[in-house]
């Protein structure tokens, strides 16, 4: 309750200091008419106070009602000199009224309004009093206070578009913070599928492999869990990379975990015998010169044929594989190339985000990918990303 009536103070502030120079400048206007000829008017009457009152105290409510109490103040001291009353009181209620109205009007509204008004007065009290220096000293203090209003309306009304950049620029950051957030959150699970999905599905051959030869041949089946452990290890060891992002480090000066590199097409040959073990014939075929590649697009090319060799084993065995590397001038072709039936891997009974997390990597460096089945059976990857020309 006391916040309640605190804001209804504050509120009320400009009101009320309005109200009190209103009465106040009414008060000494009255002191001042009520002085002696020449002077003043002596004894005042009830037309004498209504005119003072009517010229200066519908001030206190300027804020409320501008172009009113502009017009009221106007008509009190153009009846006041039309009366023949000494020019003992200045017409401050009118100057004001007049700030007020182009401070909170808008300058095609306040301009007409003003022009309308004030010459009028001016020249009714011209008139009344034979002096046309009335005139030209209403038209000077009509046109500073006009110009200080309009200054302060044109002030109020950049800060507050000012304000409202402000708000939206803080917008637009918490839409980009949102966007970078997001961004990152499926870059992290692209990585993690990568990861995942491809090793996930050698330890599950190799796994199946051990289990039904483990009795018959030891031999094979000590080799698949050979090939389990080290697939596991290099499984953990990348999702550890990829989760170092997310943590924070404790102390700011303890030195970061080290981390092997991140893959890239100079590690296929490594992939291949790892797809090979778990029963998929594979080799690699390349065109053209190999040369060193950027970080980024190395790593999308191995990540690509890392999940195109994973659908393989994942949904086309029995079948062989080729990976295609041509080196051109401007571009990388990548073709990943199976033999298989070609179903799941991009059909309905595939609803997974391989293809499309595939896609999403190419397009982050300005590449294109195509997928789908061959002509002749089998499925078929492509991915072009461009490349710096050669020097």
């Amino acid at each position: 309750m006391i916040r309640s009536v605190v804001r209804w103070a504050l509120a009320l502030q400009p009101q009320v200091a309005d109200s009190i120079v209103a009465a106040a400048v009414t008060g000494v206007a009255l002191l001042l008419v009520h002085r002696d000829p020449p002077f003043g008017v002596g004894p005042l009457t009830e037309v004498t106070v209504g005119l003072v009152v009517l010229s200066v105290l519908p001030t206190a409510f300027r804020r409320l009602a501008p172009v009113p109490v502009l017009l009221l103040t106007s008509a009190g001291y153009s009846v006041y000199g039309i009366c023949g009353y000494p020019d003992v009181i200045s017409p401050f209620g009118v100057w004001l009224a007049l700030y007020t109205v182009a401070v909170h009007r808008p300058p095609r509204l306040s301009v007409p309004v003003i022009l309308t008004v004030v010459p009028l007065m001016l020249a009714v009290l011209a008139v009344a009093r034979d002096s046309w220096l009335t005139l030209l000293q209403g038209i000077l203090h009509a046109g500073v206070a006009w110009l200080l209003g309009a200054s302060r309306h044109s002030l109020t009304q950049r800060n507050r578009q000012l304000a409202e950049l402000a708000v939206e620029m803080h917008a637009d950051r918490e839409r980009q913070a949102q966007r970078a957030v997001t961004e990152e959150r499926v870059r992290i699970a692209r990585e993690l599928h990568d990861v995942v999905a491809h090793h996930m599905s050698v330890i599950s051959v190799q796994a199946g492999l051990a289990r039904y030869v483990f009795d018959t041949d030891p031999a094979t089946a000590s080799t698949a869990l050979g090939t389990i452990a080290d697939t596991s290890r290099e499984a953990l060891d990348e999702m550890r990379r990829v989760l170092a992002v997310l943590r924070l480090p404790a102390d700011d000066d303890a030195p970061e975990p080290e981390f092997d590199p991140q893959p890239g097409l100079d590690q296929i040959e490594t992939l291949l015998e790892r797809v090979r073990a778990a029963g998929v014939p594979a080799e690699l075929v390349v065109t053209g010169v190999r040369r060193p590649l950027p970080p980024g697009p190395d790593l999308c090319a191995y990540r690509v044929v890392q999940e195109s060799l994973t659908n393989v084993i994942k949904h086309a065995l029995p079948a062989a594989a080729t990976v295609h590397l041509e080196y051109r001038p401007r571009e990388l072709v990548v073709r990943v190339v199976d033999d298989g039936d070609g179903a799941g891997v991009g059909g309905p009974a595939s609803p997974g985000h391989g293809l499309a997390g595939m896609r999403e990597r190419s397009r982050l460096y300005e590449g294109s990918l195509s997928a789908g089945v061959r002509a002749h059976g089998g499925f078929e990857v492509e991915l072009r990303l461009p490349l710096p020309p050669l020097e």
